[in-house]
């Protein structure tokens, strides 16, 4: 009975370090693993504030090269805007329907890059997006309700 013990007692304590070496490599792995997670969020942020400066950088021609760029053909100036990298057309398009609505109320607006500036009657307020403006407009207690009802986004 002794001997059963005392070899039960072995291989409990050889478990007991074979369990204190899993859980330190467990420790080990996932300060690895918060590691890594800190340095991929870091890399992905880094990464789509390049994506914007080059779309920023795109999308800018200056103003003195659209200037340059007007044509008269028949007596009407024919002008050539920006060409803008395709996910700035891609923002700046899904303005339209909100665009033409503010247009037919009278309502003066601003489309910056691929940002909007709407004139309400309480102050400007700038929209990222044309969702943004949606779900504004949607809100019920915004400036909207001057336009009576919203367009689709």
């Amino acid at each position: 009975m002794y001997q059963q013990l005392s070899a039960n007692t072995k291989t409990l304590q050889a478990q007991g370090s074979r369990i204190a070496e899993a859980e330190g490599r467990i420790a080990e792995t996932e300060t690895w693993n918060m590691e890594v997670k800190d340095a991929l969020c870091k890399s992905l942020k880094q990464q789509q504030m390049l994506q914007d400066k080059l779309t920023d950088i795109e999308g800018r021609n200056g103003p003195e090269e659209s200037l340059a760029k007007k044509i008269v053909v028949e007596g009407r100036p024919l002008i050539f805007d920006h060409d803008y990298a395709t996910e700035v057309v891609q923002k700046r398009k899904a303005y339209n329907g909100i665009k033409k609505l503010l247009k037919e109320k009278g309502i003066r607006f601003q489309t910056p890059l691929t940002k909007m500036r709407i004139h309400w009657d309480d102050g400007p307020k700038l929209y990222g997006s044309a969702q943004e403006a949606a779900c504004d407009m949607r809100n019920g207690d915004s400036p909207w309700d001057q336009l009576g009802s919203p367009p689709g986004p």
